[in-house]
C-alpha cells in the first residue's frame, strides 16, 4: 500500500486533467495536500479553488468508504457562506496564503477500496507517457493523438472535431500535420492499432468492448480494421499473448523450484 494512499496517484497525474500541480507532504501525524497553479502569474477564480478542495476530501471518501474529515482547510479567500463548506469538510476554512488540505495521517494512509490494480497496470504506462510530454515541446501530430486518446470511447474521431478541440480550423489542422510529414487518417490508425495492441496484450477486455473504448460503432468494424492495419485478428494476437504468458509462467515456477 501507498505511504500516501488518498493522495500520490492524484497528486502524480494532477496535471493532466487541469493546470494544477498537488504537491503532498507528510509532518507531524499529518498529511498536507497543496493546490498549486501551474503557471503562478495567474489568479485561478475563487470557486475553482474551492471545488479543488472540496474534491480532495470528496475523492478520499469515495475511495476509501471512510467519512474521512479533513483537519484543515486553508484558502487565500473564503467562500460565504462559510459555514455550509465548514460543515461538508468537517473542519474549520481558514484564510492563508496557500490553498491546502490537510488529512490525518491515519485516514490519508486508508487503502483505496476502489482500487483495481491489474487495470491501474494497464493505463499508467500510457499515462506516465502523456505526463514526461508535457515537459516537451508537442507536435501537432501528438496533440492530435492526445485529444484521440480522450475522445475515442465517444466516437470524436472526426478532423472537424479534432481540430475544434484544439481552437484551430480543420484547415490549419491539416496543413500543420501535413507539414509534420503525416495525415490525420494515418495518426487515427496508428493511435487505434496501438490501442488496440495495448487492450489486447495487457488486459483481459472483451473485445466487443475494445472495438467500443476505439470509437467503432461495432466489433464487426473493429475486426476488419485491424485485419487490414496488421494482416492478423484481435483473437490470434491474444492467443499468442497467453501463450507467452504461460511460457513465461511455467518458466519461472521451474526457476523456483
Amino acid at each position: 500500500m501507498s505511504r500516501i494512499s488518498i493522495a500520490h496517484k492524484p497528486a502524480r497525474y494532477k496535471a493532466l486533467i487541469a493546470p494544477i500541480r498537488l504537491e503532498v507532504t507528510e509532518a507531524g501525524g499529518l498529511v498536507t495536500v497543496e493546490l498549486t497553479w501551474l503557471d503562478r502569474r495567474l489568479s485561478p477564480p475563487v470557486s475553482l479553488v474551492v471545488m479543488e478542495l472540496l474534491f480532495c476530501v470528496t475523492l478520499a471518501r469515495m475511495g476509501t468508504r471512510e467519512s474521512v474529515r479533513a483537519v484543515e482547510v486553508t484558502t487565500t479567500i473564503l467562500p460565504s457562506p462559510l459555514a455550509p463548506y465548514e460543515s461538508f469538510l468537517g473542519a474549520r476554512m481558514q484564510r492563508s496564503a496557500k490553498h491546502q488540505v490537510t488529512f490525518t495521517a491515519a485516514d490519508a494512509t486508508r487503502p483505496f477500496l476502489m482500487s483495481n490494480e491489474p487495470l491501474w497496470a494497464a493505463f499508467e504506462p500510457e499515462l506516465r507517457q502523456r505526463l514526461a510530454d508535457l515537459d516537451a515541446p508537442a507536435t501537432t501530430a501528438k496533440r492530435v493523438r492526445a485529444v484521440l486518446l480522450e475522445g475515442l470511447p465517444s466516437c470524436l474521431v472526426a478532423i472537424a472535431e479534432i481540430a475544434r478541440k484544439l481552437a484551430m480550423s480543420k484547415r490549419t489542422l491539416q496543413r500543420r500535420i501535413e507539414a509534420e510529414g503525416t495525415s490525420y487518417q494515418h495518426i487515427l490508425k496508428e493511435t487505434r492499432e496501438d490501442l488496440a495492441r495495448h487492450y489486447l496484450e495487457k488486459t483481459t477486455l472483451p473485445v466487443a468492448e475494445i472495438s467500443f473504448l476505439l470509437g467503432f460503432d461495432e466489433a464487426n468494424s473493429f475486426y476488419r480494421a485491424f485485419k487490414a492495419w496488421t494482416a492478423t485478428t484481435p483473437d490470434k494476437v491474444r492467443r499468442a499473448q497467453m501463450g507467452v504468458a504461460r511460457a513465461e509462467d511455467g518458466t519461472c515456477r521451474v526457476l523456483r523450484s
